[in-house]
């Protein structure tokens, strides 16, 4: 049981119950517990943002990934991810903002070129900005990601959505991950990727059973 006096171990306790048990409530009122005893403490904040977003509250997740970014500004770990969050609340530019100021701590952070990838494809998507515009920049930022890390399964994920729709390469999207698979049968982001490939190729039962 976590100490109910110590921030650390509500956060330990809640991100189990978060990323294990998907309980999410339960992880909300720890992770708000944490921030009780502890107002300054980054990581509760940037789960609790999570924990948020999962629960359908985005809004209120984009608040706390701000907080999260501003009680740990050296991390682009933790920017990245805000980006991330204010990008599916509909906060583009800031989603955009925020990644590119991961890339200002480490230019070489694969995820922050990833999720910038995202934030450009979603903004041309749905005609936020000039798309070839948009969509070029989104190319740009996913083949950076694949650059640096070519086996980050976060990026292979974020990717095929822009590969399918964008490109109409949904074949060659499905090769792709799978290829991803072999090294990293489990991850669930190169799984929801190839749910969305294999769906895209007509194959219906391969994207159920994956």
């Amino acid at each position: 049981a976590a100490n109910d006096e110590l921030a650390e171990s509500h956060v330990s306790m809640s991100y189990v119950w978060l990323c294990y048990d998907w309980a999410w409530e339960k992880a909300e009122r720890g992770f708000r517990r944490a921030i009780d005893l502890s107002p300054g403490s980054a990581p509760a904040h940037h789960w609790l943002a999570w924990t948020l977003l999962i629960l359908g509250r985005p809004d209120a997740a984009a608040a706390e990934a701000r907080a999260a970014a501003e009680l740990d500004p050296l991390s682009p770990i933790v920017i990245a991810r805000a980006s991330h969050i204010l990008t599916f609340a509909g906060h583009l530019d800031e989603g955009v903002a925020m990644a590119e100021r991961a890339l200002e701590l480490d230019p070489n952070f694969a995820p922050a070129w990833a999720r910038l990838g995202r934030v450009h494809r979603v903004m041309a998507k749905f005609a936020h900005a000039p798309y070839a515009e948009e969509s070029t920049q989104a190319e740009q930022a996913f083949r950076k990601a694949l650059e640096l890390n070519p086996d980050l399964p976060l990026t292979h994920n974020l990717y095929t959505n822009f590969e399918i729709e964008e490109q109409g390469r949904a074949r060659e999207a499905m090769v792709r991950l799978l290829q991803q698979a072999g090294r990293h049968a489990a991850d669930p982001d190169l799984l929801t990727g190839l749910v969305i490939a294999c769906r895209f190729c007509g194959l219906l039962q391969a994207s159920l059973a994956a």
